[in-house]
């Protein structure tokens, strides 16, 4: 929490740039899938996404757009998704870079043309 009021900050200097401000919230591992817990009896605590809920509410407070990575992450568990605790495989980033370019074109803030990625 101590770090949010940086994020407040961080719009309005986006905004006298003329940008938006746009924060992805990636997952770790262990909120994503017990699959990854390296504990045995890490907790419920962990996958009740409470961290990630918290920050979405602060970040909607101000008005900052964001999107999560956290339910198209657990609705790919069954795929490698990570290297470690807190770094993306491949399949990872392919999974997050899909997800990030359908937000900004929900958004109508960016084109893709067909065949523009490939995987």
């Amino acid at each position: 929490q101590l770090s949010y009021p940086r994020y407040a900050a961080l719009k309005k200097e986006a905004e006298k740039l003329g940008a938006r401000l746009v924060v992805v919230i990636y997952p770790t591992a262990s909120q994503v899938s017990k699959r990854y817990w390296s504990r045995q009896h890490q907790g419920e605590a962990i996958l009740d996404n409470r961290a990630i809920k918290e920050f979405s509410e602060y970040l909607g407070s101000q008005d900052i757009e964001y999107i999560s990575l956290l339910e198209p992450f657990r609705q790919e568990a069954t795929k490698a998704l990570f290297i470690d605790e807190c770094h993306l495989s491949k399949a990872g980033h392919q999974l997050a870079a899909r997800q990030i370019i359908a937000f900004l074109q929900q958004k109508e803030w960016i084109r893709v043309f067909e065949n523009a990625f490939y995987e």
